[in-house]
């Protein structure tokens, strides 16, 4: 909560660089490797060696956000997708759908669609990737779920 105050209240000062997507996904993806091990899910990495501009560290805590949930969400021998394209990251997986009607309101504080969940970290992206002007989303895709971000 008290990350998102922070974040919300536009007195977070973002410390700027050049950030390779690959080089920061990679990392994350090694840290969950026991998670995926856990459900047999595949991971299809594709990295077109995007730079982009932004706060390495927060971009970071969005890419682990989307991932966990990508991976809760995801059946057992499911697959999950990881694409940097054109400054944009985006992550796939195979799985149930979110409903339409929560679609929209996934980015707002405590909903949520994982009853473990605290509902506060798709919150937190929100803010983030606000305070970076990217633009983002999730979308409902033939076999699951997208969310993505583009700086």
């Amino acid at each position: 909560m008290l990350e998102l105050s922070k974040l919300e209240s536009s007195h977070v000062e973002l410390k700027l660089e050049k950030i390779n997507l690959g080089e920061l996904v990679t990392p994350i993806i090694d840290n969950l490797t026991y998670l995926l091990k856990i459900k047999k899910i595949k991971i299809e990495f594709y990295d077109d060696e995007s730079i982009i501009i932004g706060d390495k560290f927060k971009i970071e805590m969005v890419i682990n956000n989307y991932l966990t949930n990508a991976i809760k969400h995801t059946n057992n021998l499911g697959t999950i997708k990881v694409i940097i394209k054109d400054k944009a990251l985006i992550i796939e997986n195979t799985g149930s759908h979110i409903n339409n009607d929560k679609l929209e309101n996934i980015w707002m504080s405590f909903i949520k669609d994982d009853p473990d969940g605290t509902g506060l970290g798709l919150a937190i992206c929100k803010a983030i990737l606000d305070l970076h002007q990217f633009r983002y989303g999730a979308v409902n895709i033939k076999n699951g779920v997208r969310f993505y971000f583009n700086a």
